[in-house]
């Protein structure tokens, strides 16, 4: 880890923010004097220390946070060279299905669960697509996690794009034998899987074909079915949409697939994982990752002031500080009257 002022010169404004620290040193060498010559007792030690740490604590973590401090931590990216894979989303509209208004959608469970698959993955590259009745790449295999999570959370979405033919069912899984055909994946990449959420909602299609033209390609496909009973599409207003249908036309040729529940989401992790095997892994870059603490500082500054301006409360009478605090109040309120006639 390594602890960097993105600006600091920023710091310079603490030697203004000092300033009245130091008029508040320099009163209280005359309170002494003062004290002094009347014979009065001075103020505990314990309480002037306070009231200075307090300040000058004060002081300090302003000044660092107009230096905006930066802690980055660095480590090596480890990958795997022999394997590759694609966690596949379905944005077909069926995707906004849910239980109820208020609950997650399937679309929003499918990117949860694309996360977890992901981690379970571990150092093998993983890509990001989307898929209706094509499925299309957001983001190349990449053993950096963040920048998987950041394109399926933000790039893919439900018709983000839309189907490229209108039809009742946008769906097509037959559509997946593109996989074999197009280079999605790199030549080295020995070991290949796919991970497809999905409703299941598709259009007929022929599993053993698709087997087939996949495993020429080295691919092993892994269905995950993201779909619950009695699921329906709402419309704004909570109603459900009368246009929306679940369709069970494809669910025999899923069957063959061998596809499995979101509530097993496990074992279409294991399944993708056993597929990929095990294999040699080298580093291909740095893992940096920052952290702003100047909003941190900012907030602990408030830590110190409050406990200066909670002594100089109690130091007050209860009448006094009544009446200044009425008096500020009323120097407030004629402020904001003059500037309304202006």
């Amino acid at each position: 880890m390594r602890l960097t002022l993105e600006a600091p010169w920023a710091a310079l404004l603490g030697i203004a923010a000092a300033a009245p620290l130091l008029a508040a040193c320099v009163r209280e060498r005359r309170h002494t004097a003062a004290r002094r010559a009347l014979g009065l007792a001075p103020p505990r030690a314990v309480a002037r220390a306070v009231g200075l740490v307090s300040g000058a604590a004060a002081v300090l973590l302003l000044a660092l946070a107009a230096a905006h401090p930066t802690l980055t931590r660095s480590r090596p990216l480890l990958a795997r060279p022999d394997a590759q894979a694609y966690v596949v989303l379905d944005t077909s509209r069926s995707m906004l299905a849910r239980e109820r208004p208020g609950r997650p959608t399937r679309f929003q469970r499918a990117v949860s669960l694309a996360l977890r698959i992901r981690d379970a993955l571990g150092s093998v590259p993983v890509g990001a697509a989307s898929f209706t009745d094509r499925p299309l790449p957001h983001l190349l295999p990449t053993p950096d996690r963040r920048a998987f999570a950041t394109v399926v959370r933000r790039a893919i979405g439900v018709n983000r794009p839309p189907p490229s033919l209108r039809s009742q069912r946008a769906t097509d899984l037959a559509a997946l034998e593109q996989l074999a055909i197009m280079r999605w994946f790199l030549p080295s990449a020995e070991r290949r899987a796919v991970v497809l959420l999905s409703d299941g909602e598709t259009t007929p299609f022929d599993p053993q074909r698709l087997r087939r033209v996949l495993a020429s390609a080295h691919v092993t496909l892994v269905v995950v079915r993201v779909s619950r009973a009695h699921e329906r599409v709402f419309l704004a207003n909570g109603q459900p949409d009368p246009g929306y249908a679940p369709s069970r036309d494809g669910e025999p040729a899923l069957d063959a697939l061998g596809v499995v529940s979101e509530a097993h989401a496990g074992d279409a992790a294991a399944r993708a994982r056993a597929a990929l095997g095990s294999g040699p892994v080298r580093v291909v870059g740095r893992d940096t990752s920052r952290l702003d603490l100047a909003r941190l500082c900012a907030l602990l500054a408030l830590v110190p002031l409050g406990a200066t301006a909670w002594r100089a409360r109690v130091a007050l009478p209860r009448r006094q500080a009544l009446g200044a605090c009425c008096a500020r109040l009323a120097r407030v309120a004629g402020r904001g009257a003059a500037w309304l006639a202006r």
